[in-house]
């Protein structure tokens, strides 16, 4: 370009024009810089916030992992604990222990109870005199008697022995022990536990009197219709069955006023009785005030005929345990519960598999070194215990 002339002074523009187009060249090359400092500043951000969050997913993962290792160590130990109660009160050789503890095991995989609830059940058995073999076969009956009457496992596993004993039953009766039950209290105003209750003070001597196990819940279920249930039930069953068997003076001689035989039994008794028309006075007479009191009762509910209708009910019940127990897990609720069995079975079986011995390892090798170690550990408690003191002292002077 040609110089020009400013206020009579001459200019030379050249190295001005050469310097404005140096300075939007170097613009220029600033502008695109820029731009690629700010894609890499962007990518550089991405790949931190990516790294942050793979970072927390681990660290979450981490945690859960470390969580369910500590519930499966929790699990284990308590199920572990719990099958040693069992091989100590069963006296189960080592082979009917490992039968036993895989009993248990298979129940709380398949079923809405656990295995520790399982193994709990298979101690109350064992407890009750039951062999190893023997509570293996009975423990999915006593699993059925649980779920159908809401009781606790261990709770049904003590009843249902208890009632098993008390009437002289065997083993292979547990079938229909439990179905009668069932058909009793889901049949009546009673329930697994009132039933139980009553059982145990009517029958022992029930069982010697010649009144059936399907007779005495017969009873049992009419007077809870009538309001008598429980203890109540079972001592008036009692005293009834037991004035029959020894009858006083005046309980003969009403008998024998009625036309009624004695020593008879108390439902061939009563049915007599009825027949036979005796009143109230009749009844306090013959069993006393608290049993003839109940019979009353009985006799306004029904009486010996309805009695020897719901015998005949339970002496041909059929499988009404298991449709029970079908029914009342066959909810949404019953899911949640057995998915809960399975998953301890799972923390079991890792237990088992991958932490118990290692672990165990650790443990006894710690116990023994602070046990050898004992007059160290104390030196450095000691120790501590004089610096703390003497700190404490400094920052009180201050």
């Amino acid at each position: 370009m040609a110089d020009i002339e400013v206020f009579g002074i001459g200019l030379d523009t050249s190295s001005a024009v050469r310097n404005a187009k140096n300075l939007e060249k170097a613009l220029l090359d600033v502008s695109k810089s820029s731009g690629k400092v700010t894609k890499s500043g962007e990518s550089m951000a991405g790949a931190m916030l990516k790294s942050q969050i793979a970072f927390a997913a681990l660290s979450k993962a981490a945690n859960f992992l470390t969580d369910q290792l500590k519930q499966s160590v929790t699990v284990g130990a308590s199920f572990e604990q719990q099958m040693a109660k069992v091989g100590a009160v069963s006296k189960a050789t080592a082979e009917q222990q490992k039968a036993l503890s895989a009993a248990a095991k298979e129940m709380g995989k398949t079923t809405q109870f656990s295995a520790t609830e399982a193994a709990t059940a298979l101690e109350a058995m064992s407890r009750a005199g039951f062999k190893a073999q023997q509570s293996i076969a009975a423990l999915p009956k006593v699993l059925q008697l649980s779920a159908a009457s809401g009781v606790s496992l261990g709770e049904s596993a003590d009843i249902v022995t208890n009632v098993m004993s008390s009437m002289g039953k065997q083993v292979s009766d547990l079938n229909h022990v439990n179905n009668v039950l069932v058909e009793t209290f889901t049949s009546s105003n009673t329930t697994l536990e009132s039933l139980a209750s009553s059982i145990s003070f009517a029958g022992g001597i029930a069982a010697t009197t010649g009144v059936s196990f399907e007779q005495l819940n017969g009873f049992l279920g009419i007077f809870g219709n009538a309001g008598v249930s429980g203890t109540r039930a079972g001592t008036a069953l009692r005293q009834a069955m037991a004035t029959l068997i020894d009858p006083t003076k005046k309980a003969a001689d009403t008998l024998k006023s009625l036309n009624v035989e004695v020593g008879q039994n108390l439902v061939e008794t009563l049915r007599d009785l009825e027949n036979a028309g005796a009143s109230s006075k009749d009844m306090i007479a013959i069993f006393g005030t608290e049993a003839g009191g109940a019979l009353l009762t009985l006799q306004q509910s029904g009486g010996i005929a309805a009695v020897e209708e719901m015998t005949h009910q339970l002496k041909n019940v059929g499988d009404v345990a298991d449709e029970i127990a079908e029914k009342q897990m066959n909810t949404l609720q019953g899911s949640f519960t057995k998915l809960g069995s399975a998953i301890e079975g799972l923390r079991i079986s890792i237990f088992e598999d991958l932490i118990r011995d290692d672990l165990k390892i650790f443990i006894d090798g710690l116990t023994e070194s602070i046990q050898a170690n004992e007059q160290s550990f104390r030196a450095v408690v000691n120790i501590a215990d004089v610096v703390i003191e003497n700190m404490i002292k400094i920052y009180s002077n201050h």
